[in-house]
């Protein structure tokens, strides 16, 4: 599974709180790019793994695969079945003209 993130970092850092003063956070927010999120979901024991990247393609992926089969049970079993689907892609459409 693949999806498109807006990475976002704040402008200030957060305050910690003081003495009879609360936590102070900023939301203002700068643009920090899109990142892809690839997942894998384990079926049986219900769990997601999955890793932030710069871009998609078959690097990534195999990326996620590595950090897949290392872990148990995936790096001990006989078999591990993976079924791969990619997200459509967002289409803009124009409204109908009169």
């Amino acid at each position: 599974m693949s999806a498109l993130l807006q990475a976002r970092r704040r402008c200030h850092p957060t305050l910690a709180p003081g003495q009879a003063r609360a936590m102070r956070v900023n939301h203002e927010y700068g643009r920090g790019g899109a990142l892809a999120y690839l997942a894998a979901y384990d079926v049986h024991r219900a769990k997601v793994l999955g890793r932030c990247e710069s871009k998609t393609g078959i690097i990534p992926f195999m990326a996620l695969v590595t950090q897949v089969m290392a872990a148990e049970p995936y790096a001990s079993a006989k078999r591990v079945f993976w079924i791969v689907a990619t997200a459509p892609p967002t289409v803009r459409r124009r409204p109908p003209t009169a």
